[in-house]
């Protein structure tokens, strides 16, 4: 029944859709949009000759195997393939033994999704940020240092996923109101992150807008709790109704700059008096707060 199934897929697709088996060459075409492949221990220049042919191609898709080990990928794929490959739509090169990017993204402004989880890149190439249709960016235990400075440029990015990837530092300028649900933030898991100095945690200025929920972004916020070495902490346009209790928690003791901008919902401060090294404080914005009091006090 599984063959059966598998070969009426197959003539459903036509020539819309590649799959390479092997080292099989299947029937290509010009016309072909849509390409998938088990990945095997070396992935070398013969595997993908028939993909020079696809100039209309809009997925480039390796498989990953279960007990699948380190993958070696040619560098002809990098430097000669994907670069004339315009029109991707879907590319990912998960699970390669990849150090080094070519600086050739900006050939591939189309792109809106892009996945470098498992591999061993340490950064990215700047053109990377031409990418302004990009939507999902998975960066799942790789070996990242650092993102751009400019990755804020890219407008469409709704996910970015570094769940295990231990960064050095987070550029500011990316912002958190396309997260749907704490479990986006939970992944993410800041307070596994040790040695993170300043942490910048940015929503949209737009308070209008319907798909702001005062009651997620709490939850987010909440679930952002960074690691006890953080010194320097800004959380602008923030939607929530209350702060959570990390934010001056005596834990945060190395905590020398709070700024706390444009949270115009929350109407009580954190217990800041708490924080033991705290000699940078600006508040700003809170239209709904009437009252200081005893939250000073420390």
């Amino acid at each position: 029944m599984h063959d059966l199934i598998n070969d009426l897929a197959q003539v459903v697709a036509g020539e819309i859709c590649f799959k390479l088996e092997g080292n099989k060459q299947l029937k290509n075409s010009e016309g072909t949009r849509h390409s998938s492949y088990v990945r095997s221990l070396y992935d070398g220049a013969k595997k993908f000759e028939a993909f020079g042919h696809m100039k209309r191609l809009r997925t480039f898709l390796p498989f990953m195997l279960p007990n699948d080990g380190v993958c070696l990928l040619t560098n002809t794929v990098l430097v000669d393939l994907l670069p004339k490959l315009r029109c991707l739509r879907v590319l990912s090169l998960k699970g390669y033994y990849i150090t080094v990017l070519p600086n050739f993204f900006e050939n591939l402004v189309h792109l809106r999704y892009l996945d470098f989880s498992y591999t061993a890149i340490k950064s990215l190439p700047d053109s990377i940020c031409a990418l302004y249709n990009l939507e999902t960016l998975p960066l799942r235990k790789c070996w990242l240092e650092k993102l751009p400075s400019e990755i804020e440029l890219l407008s469409n990015l709704n996910h970015l996923d570094i769940t295990g990837t231990k960064m050095k530092g987070m550029p500011f300028g990316i912002g958190l109101e396309n997260i749907a649900n704490a479990q986006d933030a939970w992944e993410a898991k800041l307070i596994d992150e040790s040695g993170l100095n300043g942490l910048q945690l940015k929503w949209s200025t737009n308070f209008s807008n319907n798909t702001r929920n005062k009651a997620v972004e709490e939850e987010v916020l909440n679930m952002f709790e960074p690691d006890r070495d953080l010194k320097q902490l800004v959380i602008e346009n923030y939607g929530g109704a209350r702060f959570p209790n990390w934010i001056a928690d005596p834990s945060l003791q190395n905590l020398l700059s709070l700024d706390l901008n444009n949270c115009r919902n929350c109407k009580l401060l954190p217990p800041i008096g708490k924080l033991p090294l705290l000699k940078d404080l600006s508040i700003r914005g809170m239209h709904e707060l009437n009252k200081v009091g005893i939250e000073f006090s420390g």
